[in-house]
């Protein structure tokens, strides 16, 4: 049951955008990797695949085992030649990334030695400094953004967050080994992966995260019914009567258990949930549909 749900979400991502064998094989390529200006590009290359630079092209001057990829100008605070050049093809660069390649214990800290020693992405959110330890340590340091940790949170009934702002160096520690737990869940090891199963279950988190941000963008940009005796704010927050609590419970239980779906959304809304709500959902769930909801 829950690999299928991870294929159906994986199916979902942007591969198109996101080229699934690029990001494989190089990779795979930066793993053995050891020399400053071709480890140095290949380190480009990836920065322009995560900033979804990077397409499918056959006559694109990107050769990658014979396949051909062209790749555009990546946004500045992910990559710019003047501001991470002279880092990312440096010796000392290419020497600490071969020891961050031996590593077997996740280090957190390691991203302030990004930002703070060799001074890169150090105004930015934690992705692209997450990501940079990733591609060189995949088994230990797993693709880290506010999609993915949003899956998380949904996951585990957490309130989602909201950008990447709203992320922090606790949420990668948590996020790590809730990722952990949930490749031993679906049959992967961890010390030995097939890296396009790891792919799948990153790509199902993303797309996820992904859909959840756009039902949270909906949610805020949808026109408020007028005010009623049922669906008046209690205290800067919902009830149980309002039909923005009413259908986002219902979008949250097509996709968990039905008191989660409840507890999910009471949260989000700040709705105070009676007892009944959590011990026979169904039936209040079933009362919703048959007045019409989701609307």
């Amino acid at each position: 049951m829950l690999s299928q749900i991870v294929n159906s979400w994986a199916d979902r991502f942007e591969g198109s955008k996101y080229p699934r064998d690029f990001y494989l094989k190089t990779l795979s390529s930066i793993s053995g990797s050891r020399e400053p200006q071709k480890f140095g590009h290949l380190v480009v290359r990836m920065l322009q695949w995560k900033d979804g630079k990077v397409r499918l092209d056959p006559s694109g001057k990107i050769n990658v085992n014979g396949v051909c990829y062209t790749a555009s100008t990546a946004k500045p605070n992910t990559y710019d030649p003047k501001v991470h050049d002279s880092v990312l093809f440096s010796n000392r660069f290419c020497i600490w990334a071969q020891e961050v390649k031996r590593l077997h214990l996740f280090s957190p800290d390691l991203l302030s030695v990004v930002k703070d020693r060799f001074n890169l992405w150090s105004g930015t959110s934690l992705a692209i400094p997450a990501f940079l330890m990733h591609i060189l340590n995949p088994q230990v340091f797993p693709i880290f953004d506010q999609h993915v940790e949003r899956a998380r949170r949904f996951l585990t009934c957490t309130k989602l967050n909201r950008d990447s702002v709203d992320v922090t160096i606790d949420d990668y520690i948590a996020y790590r080994s809730f990722w952990v737990e949930l490749l031993s869940e679906l049959g992967i090891d961890i010390e030995t992966p097939e890296y396009g199963q790891v792919k799948r279950v990153d790509d199902a988190l993303w797309a996820m995260g992904k859909h959840l941000k756009q039902m949270q963008k909906a949610h805020l940009s949808r026109p408020r019914p007028a005010t009623t005796t049922a669906t008046k704010k209690l205290d800067g927050g919902f009830n149980t009567g309002s039909p923005e609590f009413k259908n986002m419970a219902l979008q949250y239980a097509g996709k968990m258990r039905q008191a989660d779906a409840m507890k999910q959304a009471a949260e989000e809304l700040g709705v105070r949930l009676p007892p009944s709500y959590l011990r026979y959902p169904a039936s209040h769930i079933n009362r919703w549909r048959q007045q019409g909801y989701p609307r």
